[in-house]
């Protein structure tokens, strides 16, 4: 998990636990452009990167559950300050399946909100 305070540690171990092996992460360009990743392709630049505050925080999840699938949908807000609202906003679809009696991500999309794209205001909304 990349949220937290410049002072706290990476808990790139954390994040390796709770996804699969193979998961896989797709980022949207406002256009509609997927590039997909690995885990490890994912958090080898934030890795070298100077550590500075970052905290996501939710603000709406629906969940869709079938058997041993999952689906997430979840809409985020990124803050430099915890306490103080901002405007950069996204929206994470994340798939799951249960195994070994625990819930694994396998995969996450997430697109962040734009000009030409306010998927947030309207996913907000629904």
């Amino acid at each position: 998990m990349i949220s937290g305070s410049s002072n706290d540690p990476w808990q790139f171990e954390r994040d390796n636990y709770i996804h699969s092996d193979n998961a896989v992460i797709i980022r949207l360009d406002e256009n509609g452009k997927a590039d997909s990743y690995s885990l490890e392709t994912e958090y080898i630049p934030i890795g070298l990167a100077q550590r500075e505050d970052f905290y996501e925080k939710e603000l709406k999840r629906k969940v869709s559950q079938f058997g041993n699938i999952a689906q997430v949908w979840n809409a985020f807000e990124i803050r430099t300050n915890p306490e103080i609202a901002s405007n950069i906003r996204g929206l994470n679809s994340i798939q799951l399946h249960y195994e070994k009696g625990r819930w694994w991500i396998d995969s996450w999309t997430y697109e962040m909100e734009s000009d030409i794209n306010h998927l947030i205001a309207y996913f907000l909304r629904k």
